[in-house]
């Protein structure tokens, strides 16, 4: 039984620590909202190239996903790479697919950096976005 208790509250305390990390909620309001049409660098690993939903993205240390936007990255994609990538950060939405269509099937809001450079790196140094000073 203690085993039990031990395990549920590992699997508590990683869900509050790395927040709602899904396409279904915003995740780390908190950190990500005075962010919010700023610039920043964001560091993690390129995923997504070729995939169906929202694309391309940036898969930060917590586990956060951050959709990346603009035609400078999909020319500069490193999927399965470490990268840092800066840009202007935002909420984007999007509404679920027609009744009948393959698609989401309810609408939810979801962060997106619309991409102005892109550098493949050795390693992770920052968890979060950082705030750049123009």
């Amino acid at each position: 039984m203690k085993l039990r208790s031990l395990f549920l509250f590992v699997a508590i305390a990683l869900f509050s620590f790395c927040g709602h990390a899904d396409e279904n909620g915003l995740a780390d309001d908190h950190i990500f909202k005075p962010l919010l049409g700023k610039k920043v660098a964001a560091q993690g690993l390129a995923w997504g190239s070729g995939s169906k939903g929202l694309g391309e993205r940036v898969v930060l240390p917590s586990g956060i996903r951050i959709y990346l936007t603009g035609s400078r990255y999909s020319k500069l994609h490193r999927n399965g790479r470490l990268v840092r990538i800066v840009g202007r950060i935002s909420v984007r939405h999007m509404e679920p697919a027609p009744p009948g269509a393959q698609g989401y099937t309810g609408p939810f809001d979801y962060y997106a950096l619309d991409v102005e450079s892109v550098d493949v790196i050795q390693e992770v140094t920052h968890e979060f976005p950082e705030l750049l000073k123009r």
